[in-house]
């Protein structure tokens, strides 16, 4: 054995123990790259989980929000409706109150003609007791019952035309 071969083989041994060195090293890091691929797929599963458990948070509030809207939409209708209910009972009551102050302005303007004509028809009566008197008292007998058309107060209200006038 020469010095060469003596170099040859201690750089095969060492070669041999690189090599054995290196593979053990490659085994220990597929062993470390395996845990860290364990570690990352145990991570990526809690990041997608967590996205999943956020999207179903978000959609529930999403959900929760829309019936809150629909719910308050619903509110302001019936207020709507209501205010619009009270509004057009307000009105009614408004009309009630002139058509009721209208008729009572018209029984008093006919309680006002009504009085008028008795007025008219009593100066009638007495004026016409005044002439009977004057002319020598007749009495109805005298007259043959005769009757006298008294005047009318306007168009619209007539006065019996067959009243007779008894002295």
């Amino acid at each position: 054995m020469t010095a060469d071969e003596v170099m040859v083989r201690v750089k095969a041994k060492e070669e041999a123990k690189m090599a054995k060195f290196v593979q053990e090293k490659a085994r220990q890091a597929e062993k470390v790259c395996k845990g860290e691929d364990k570690i990352v797929q145990r991570y990526l599963t809690a990041e997608r989980k967590k996205a999943q458990a956020q999207h179903k948070a978000d959609r529930q509030r999403a959900l929760q929000q829309q019936k809150v809207d629909r719910e308050c939409q619903l509110q302001q209708r019936k207020a709507k409706r209501e205010a619009a209910l009270e509004q057009r009972k307000a009105e009614r009551k408004m009309i009630s109150r002139e058509l009721k102050q209208m008729r009572q302005e018209e029984d008093a303007t006919r309680a006002l003609l009504r009085r008028r004509q008795r007025e008219v028809e009593a100066a009638a009566r007495k004026q016409m007791s005044m002439e009977d008197i004057s002319r020598g008292g007749l009495t109805l007998k005298a007259r043959g019952r005769r009757r006298r058309p008294l005047q009318a107060l306007d168009q619209n209200t007539l006065f019996q035309s067959d009243t007779v006038a008894i002295v």
